[in-house]
């Protein structure tokens, strides 16, 4: 099955990039990653740490403090690690999403990063509850796309039986 990156993933992987040469940075880091993330407006991973109660503006702070202490080389390719996690932490699925990215960030062993995250109550625990909750919070059941099963946004009615179908935008025959 295809992986469809969303694009808000698309964005952060765009600002990671802006993130390393702003801070003249032999490689994409992890730490890239997450400041290029935070920087990703009405995101679900924007909304999780909102959810967190995490102070955005003084995570950046403290992950851009440790970035710019950070020595890469340039064969190391941390980046790509984080995006294979991403692609790979929610099976049945078939996009990544910015909950997917911000999940991968607490599983891919940077000990700096990690130390950071978890000093904001950041962990692969707290995000997958947060994720939880907030699907909880919704109102009525979450629609799912019959093909891929991952959240639905078309909804189709037949008028002659009263049956809707359901489909993620990549799956929609519309």
């Amino acid at each position: 099955m295809a992986i469809v990156w969303t694009d808000r993933a698309h964005l952060v992987r765009q600002y990671a990039r802006q993130e390393a040469n702003r801070l003249q940075a032999g490689a994409i880091a992890p730490c890239h990653v997450l400041l290029g993330l935070l920087r990703v407006p009405g995101s679900t991973a924007a909304s999780m740490l909102t959810w967190l109660n995490v102070d955005v503006a003084v995570l950046a702070e403290a992950v851009e403090a440790y970035a710019k202490t950070r020595r890469s080389s340039p064969e190391e390719e941390p980046m790509r690690d984080v995006f294979a996690t991403a692609a790979d932490c929610q099976p049945g699925q078939n996009y990544v999403g910015t909950e997917h990215i911000l999940y991968a960030l607490t599983t891919v062993g940077e000990a700096g990063l990690g130390e950071i995250l978890a000093e904001h109550d950041v962990t692969a625990e707290t995000c997958v509850r947060a994720f939880a909750e907030m699907s909880q919070a919704r109102s009525g059941p979450e629609l799912l796309c019959e093909n891929c099963g991952s959240p639905a946004s078309v909804h189709i009615s037949d008028g002659n039986t009263g049956l809707s179908r359901h489909y993620c935008r990549w799956c929609s025959p519309l």
